[in-house]
């Protein structure tokens, strides 16, 4: 009922939550906007606290990308491995990331709509948290916070990653956001159940290549010396491809890793750090699946 009140008296404005319908399953209000508007367009965006995989969803669609962060409370609020992905991540993007201290807006931002919300970019604040947003489509209010990122992109610093390094030993031994939230001692509350998904994107190959240019490079020379031909690698990853369906895992899992080591005279793939599928120059393949695996 409120979404209806305001969309009526507030044209160029609209509020986003979760309704009824998400306990249900439907896709996530929140995504739904942030998909819709970032999709080929220039996007910038200013939060603290973001998953690599959601902000990956965003960095796919849109055509370029700025984010201003506090890398502080971004790399705290995570755990060990995650604190690792974060850095990595940083490193791959220095032209594009900034550290603002104390920030703690989240904004996203085109050239023609403006999405202000309480959720932090993750999967969890997307999709299961109880969380307000608004979508401005007014031209005044959009124009009046580009200018705001603007002012604050170049209030920004850039991120020297000795610092990163330095910060992230510094904290190593300090619990995370995540492991605070596993304490056994919990407040009594009935909130209604939130439990929505994510808008299907799809895979954009062209994108994936395009933030991953070095990966890709080191992939095309670790073919071109191992692979007998085309034929043979085109098996490879359908055997890959019909391997990782059968584990029920997301290309996006954190847990899934294509291993491309310097040496280029192999190409594994590996689950938790396992191997499940291995080629070597010598021609030997070696493959690790459980006994129900079974093969058409």
């Amino acid at each position: 009922m409120v979404r209806k009140v305001y969309e009526g008296y507030m044209d160029g404005y609209k509020l986003i939550y979760h309704d009824k319908e998400s306990s249900t399953g439907e896709i996530s209000p929140f995504d739904k906007v942030i998909t819709d508007m970032v999709k080929n367009r220039d996007v910038s965006v200013v939060c603290p606290y973001i998953g690599i995989d959601y902000f990956n969803r965003i960095i796919q669609l849109s055509n370029t990308w700025f984010l201003v962060t506090d890398v502080e409370e971004w790399i705290i609020s995570h755990n060990t491995k995650t604190r690792k992905i974060i850095k990595d991540f940083i490193q791959n993007n220095l032209s594009t990331v900034r550290h603002h201290k104390d920030v703690h807006a989240k904004v996203i931002i085109t050239d023609n709509k403006a999405f202000i919300s309480s959720s932090n970019l993750t999967d969890k604040g997307i999709t299961k948290r109880v969380e307000m947003g608004v979508l401005i489509e007014e031209k005044k209010h959009v124009k009046e916070l580009q200018d705001w990122f603007c002012d604050l992109w170049n209030k920004s610093k850039p991120i020297n990653i000795q610092d990163l390094e330095k910060y992230i030993t510094s904290i190593r031994s300090l619990p995370s956001y995540e492991d605070i939230c596993k304490s056994k001692i919990k407040f009594p509350s009935n909130p209604d159940p939130i439990n929505t998904k994510l808008v299907d994107i799809g895979s954009n190959v062209e994108g994936i290549i395009k933030n991953n240019q070095e990966s890709h490079k080191r992939l095309v020379e670790v073919i071109r010396k191992i692979a007998p031909n085309r034929e043979w690698i085109n098996d490879y990853f359908d055997l890959a491809k019909e391997i990782i369906e059968f584990t029920g895992l997301k290309s996006d899992d954190l847990r899934l890793v294509t291993s491309l080591p310097k040496s280029y005279n192999s190409l594994s793939i590996t689950i938790n750090q396992r191997w499940i599928l291995r080629y070597k120059l010598s021609g030997e393949v070696g493959l690790i699946m459980p006994i129900e695996y079974a093969p058409e």
